[in-house]
This record gives C-alpha cells, sequence and structure tokens, in this order.
C-alpha cells in the first residue's frame, strides 16, 4: 500500500514537470519564431564582456535540461514490483 502510494507520487511529480516543459517549449518557440522588430534596440551589444545575445541565449535554454530530467517518471529500484 505504501509503495503504490510513493509511486503514484512520482507519477504526478513527473506529470507537473512534464506540463511545465511543454509550456517551457512552447514559450521558447514563441521567443524563437516571433518577429520583434517593432522593440526598441537600445539594448547593450555587450554584458561583462560577454556579447548579449550569447547571454539571451543561455538563459533561454538552461532550463531544457533540468526539466527534461525531472520530466521522466522515474521509480526507485526498490519500489519495482
Amino acid at each position: 500500500m505504501k509503495r503504490q502510494r510513493r509511486k503514484e507520487t512520482v507519477s504526478a511529480r513527473a506529470l507537473i514537470f512534464r506540463i511545465i516543459l511543454l509550456a517551457y517549449i512552447l514559450a521558447v518557440g514563441f521567443l524563437c519564431f516571433n518577429n520583434f522588430s517593432g522593440v526598441q534596440h537600445d539594448i547593450p551589444l555587450m554584458i561583462l564582456g560577454i556579447p548579449t545575445d550569447k547571454i539571451v541565449h543561455f538563459c533561454m535554454f538552461f532550463p531544457f535540461p533540468i526539466l527534461a530530467w525531472y520530466s521522466i517518471d522515474r521509480v526507485p529500484e526498490g519500489m519495482v514490483e
């Protein structure tokens, strides 16, 4: 009984992370494919000596592996029936 409850909790957690991952992918897709030509371009070219586009790409894609890892439905070895 206790094992089954733990297994359901892991599945619920993975489902929540899958929903967050889907929202993240949609947001990144919007940012990648949208036309932002009407936005003012008074952004500095370098921030702390690093090109701004590199910082933006890092911030956009850094959460992907973390969300992907937590969205996998993993069950500890001792919990497998």
